[in-house]
């Protein structure tokens, strides 16, 4: 085998050893930011679970907690219950329904009592909204999912062809630069 052939074969190797490395990199990278979203995430979900954990909830938040998981019952929104709650009207329907389904076991004045001095309810729902818009945006991120064996292939794919234009670039340019000089 002449020096040329040699020096073609080794440039080959060489290319073909750097592909890998960069491939290598970009599945090690790609697992390892997934990764962390992943802790992120279940950060997050985490967070959630104990805030709206029932025996911590403030008491309009419950109420509006307790209907929606034990009766069949169609509930607007949580910001639109726990603000319209506050209405008396409201508070004396919830009560009523509460009582008919035998559910509450205090008195009319001490539920509206409760009601009206629950004043946690709003800045509790903004911290679960926060905690839920992160959690979406989270799940909007590009690393949300994890490398699966057909981005691997598609990422391999993508990466030869790049850099198999990229060397034939390379020794085109050298040739016409060997070409201008001669």
């Amino acid at each position: 085998m002449n020096k040329g052939s040699k020096k073609i074969i080794a440039r080959e190797f060489l290319f073909i050893i750097g592909t890998c490395v960069v491939y290598i990199m970009l599945i090690v990278s790609w697992d390892i930011l997934y990764r962390s979203n992943y802790r992120d995430r279940e950060e997050i979900n985490k967070q959630i679970d104990e805030l709206i954990d029932f025996e911590s909830l403030p008491y309009r938040l419950k109420v509006y907690y307790f209907i929606k998981e034990n009766f069949s019952v169609d509930m607007p929104g949580r910001i639109e219950f726990i603000g319209d709650l506050k209405d008396q009207t409201l508070a004396l329907k919830t009560y009523e329904y509460l009582k008919d389904n035998n559910k509450v076991n205090s008195s009319e004045d001490q539920f509206l009592e409760k009601i009206h001095n629950d004043k946690e309810s709003e800045r509790y729902l903004v911290n679960i909204q926060t905690l839920e818009n992160q959690l979406k945006q989270n799940r909007e991120n590009l690393f949300f999912k994890g490398v699966t064996e057909d981005m691997m292939i598609l990422i391999a794919i993508y990466l030869i062809g790049i850099v198999f234009i990229f060397r034939y670039l390379i020794y085109a340019t050298r040739w016409s630069i060997k070409q201008l000089k001669e």
